[in-house]
């Protein structure tokens, strides 16, 4: 479906395809789960397409609900401050320009316009634990408190804000080391 629709916008488009196995292979190395190697291999593409094609920039279509889905993630995994955001709308080469638009906005959108998208059918998996948070947290959370979601974008905000002046503090620090001898 991208590849067809990128060719009838004359858009060059490359389709990676991993080879069977690699992404467990890559979950065993890096000591992670299937989703994050999975996710690690994705980018590794990116940086690797973007090298050879000289692009400055990737943009990807992470959402609002993304958004809340990576801090509800990172929170019930006992983040701290410096990651309990969840992710940025610009880091280093990567620019997520739908990144305050909720998915059914996009729905709507390519509804109106006759815009052709798929689901990945493994977004209903609830073996995921992401997937656990989008089909069942999140819809809880919207029935037992509407409005939940405007309140932890800013809250993480926030917490953006204290890793920027954490990380900031960290770079500007001078430090002194002191040894003492015992005698």
């Amino acid at each position: 479906l991208v590849a067809n629709t990128c060719a009838s916008y004359g858009i060059p488009c490359t389709v990676r395809v991993l080879r069977r196995g690699l992404v467990a292979e890559t979950s065993a190395a890096r000591g992670k789960g299937t989703e994050e190697a999975a996710r690690f291999l994705r980018y590794e593409a990116f940086e690797e397409e973007a090298r050879k094609t000289g692009a400055e920039m990737v943009c990807v279509a992470h959402n609002r609900n993304d958004r809340l889905e990576t801090i509800l993630q990172r929170f019930l995994q006992g983040a701290g401050v410096l990651s309990s955001f969840g992710m940025r709308q610009h880091r280093g080469t990567y620019l997520r320009p739908l990144f305050d638009i909720s998915r059914s906005e996009i729905e709507e959108y390519a509804a109106r316009n006759n815009i052709q998208f798929r689901t990945d059918a493994t977004n209903a998996d609830n073996s995921y634990f992401r997937n656990r948070i989008r089909n069942s947290l999140i819809p809880f959370l919207n029935e037992l408190e509407p409005g939940w979601d405007s309140a932890v974008l800013h809250g993480a905000e926030k917490n953006m804000a204290a890793a920027d002046d954490i990380n900031t503090s960290k770079k500007n620090a001078s430090w002194t080391f002191v040894s003492f001898a015992s005698g």
